[in-house]
């Protein structure tokens, strides 16, 4: 039914409309707009109500393309545009990168990834073809934590205002239930209190790069794993040292906290472009006879234990001796499990 009064809305339409059905690929035309605008609004409109909302449109701001036509001759000749399509914020391959990292992340539940790339797809015209078939293959059945978003969001005032924040930290019990750790001496609900400084997307997973008071290294933790959080009035610890970023990441490979320091190793020269993967080009390296690179880095003492076991027969460290000593004594006890 025909509704005058919506025509105070007909700019509104007309952007969702080029929002919808146009792209640089699929154009529309002044009376392929106005078909739509009566098909999906029950609203007529001429052609000059069509053009002089679209030219409101690229006033406010809005990228809408066109192509321009002469037609006529002498005093006659006059210019008109057709084939208009709205510029979208991404092109169909930033999209596809974008819902790539929602299906392919280990933290998102799978329920509020498809929303999520339901909602990604909605940034573009209707002719996008994500190429997602496949991702109900990748569902599983862990029960994640539906706070990560909200806690992200809580994390984030709280690092911007340098305020701590207190919270329960959750493990997976026999029942595959993510549940608050225990404190050891009352066991209640164990509360944590930190530093925030850092939100880090590694491995999949976001962690909270952060600072217990009464310790001096870095903890990095698993926001998945984080229920219940509060901001506190309390500032953050001054005499605590920031992080330095860039130099963190590159010294943790597996986000585990702990010491590090300065390694040396012993690896086989055709795992190179795995080595500088991992450890970045600031790694010093020379190479030895027999195809063997020997290689010194600063890196944190656990998780270059859990590298060099991964790599097993390519790698050898060598020094500090106490790194050594742990991976010997995990080779040992690796050995006597399968005896």
């Amino acid at each position: 039914m025909y509704k005058p009064q919506s025509k105070n809305l007909m700019v509104l339409y007309i952007l969702n409309i080029l929002k919808e059905y146009s792209d640089e690929e699929h154009r529309l035309s002044q009376e392929e707009i106005r078909d739509l605008l009566e098909k999906e609004y029950d609203m007529k409109v001429d052609r000059k109500s069509i053009k002089r909302n679209l030219e409101n449109l690229r006033a406010e701001g809005y990228e809408i393309n066109s192509t321009a036509l002469v037609r006529g001759s002498g005093k006659k000749q006059n210019e008109i545009n057709t084939d208009y399509y709205i510029e979208s914020d991404f092109d169909d391959s930033e999209l596809r990168f974008l819902i790539d990292g929602l299906i392919f992340s280990k933290y998102v539940p799978s329920t509020q990834c498809e929303d999520l790339v339901n909602k990604l797809k909605g940034l573009t015209s209707k002719y996008f073809n994500p190429r997602i078939e496949f991702i109900q293959s990748l569902k599983d059945d862990r029960k994640m934590n539906k706070e990560i978003f909200y806690t992200i969001g809580v994390l984030d005032e709280a690092i911007r205002e340098k305020k701590k924040v207190n919270f329960n930290y959750c493990a997976y019990d026999i029942d595959k239930k993510l549940k608050p750790k225990k404190d050891k001496e009352t066991g209640k609900n164990k509360e944590h209190i930190v530093n925030p400084y850092y939100i880090i997307a590694a491995q999949g997973r976001y962690y909270l790069l952060c600072k217990y008071d009464k310790y001096e290294d870095s903890a990095n933790l698993r926001i998945d794993r984080i229920q219940n959080i509060a901001i506190l009035d309390e500032p953050i610890n001054q005499k605590a040292v920031k992080p330095d970023l860039p130099k963190h990441m590159l010294e943790h490979l597996y986000m585990m906290s702990g010491e590090s320091g300065l390694v040396s190793f012993d690896f086989k020269k055709e795992i190179l472009n795995d080595v500088i993967d991992w450890f970045g080009t600031d790694i010093i390296l020379q190479e030895k006879k027999n195809g063997i690179v020997n290689a010194h880095v600063t890196v944190n003492y656990e998780s270059m234990k859990f590298w060099a076991m991964q790599y097993g027969e390519n790698v050898t460290v060598l020094s500090p001796k106490s790194l050594v000593d742990k991976i010997k004594k995990s080779i040992k006890a690796i050995s006597k499990n399968y005896k």
